[in-house]
């Protein structure tokens, strides 16, 4: 990143990403997807091409895992569907994936709200972890209910 020097004694950078995303977040939508923030994408490197995800689910934990790989050959994935943000800004990307039957098959509530969480990020290993009943910090009221959002 370059500096500007735009008044003496200091160096600043300039921030141009205005509508960017640093945020990383994994929501459950009520379509039955599980949406990725571009936080998220930017955290784990997930930018153009083909990308899969491994779907994991601990019932002791109540925690969904998803491990991330762009090899074609694995088996048991789901395809991660990237796409631009906005047509404004085509270099934000957002993405989901398409998990109705893992989120069946689990029981992981998803036909009424969109909720979103704040995941653990393991970028070594390519692996996000959502902890259920812990909803991302502004998605909960003063009472520490989760609040949804339709979408």
């Amino acid at each position: 990143m370059t500096t500007e020097k735009i008044i003496d004694g200091f160096e600043f950078e300039r921030f141009r990403n205005i509508k960017g995303s640093y945020v990383s977040r994994v929501s459950i939508r009520k379509q039955g997807h599980i949406g990725l923030s571009q936080g998220l994408l930017k955290k784990l490197g997930i930018r153009e091409g083909e990308w899969f995800a491994k779907l994991y689910y601990d019932r002791n934990h109540n925690a969904m895992a998803l491990g991330f790989s762009n090899d074609k050959t694995l088996s048991d994935v789901a395809k991660v569907q990237i796409r631009p943000s906005s047509a404004n800004n085509p270099g934000n990307l957002t993405a989901h994936i398409a998990a109705k039957a893992f989120l069946d098959y689990y029981g992981i509530t998803y036909s009424h709200k969109t909720v979103s969480y704040e995941p653990e990020v393991h970028e070594d290993k390519m692996i996000v972890i959502v902890r259920f009943g812990e909803p991302a910090e502004n998605d909960q009221n003063e009472g520490g209910e989760a609040m949804h959002e339709s979408e």
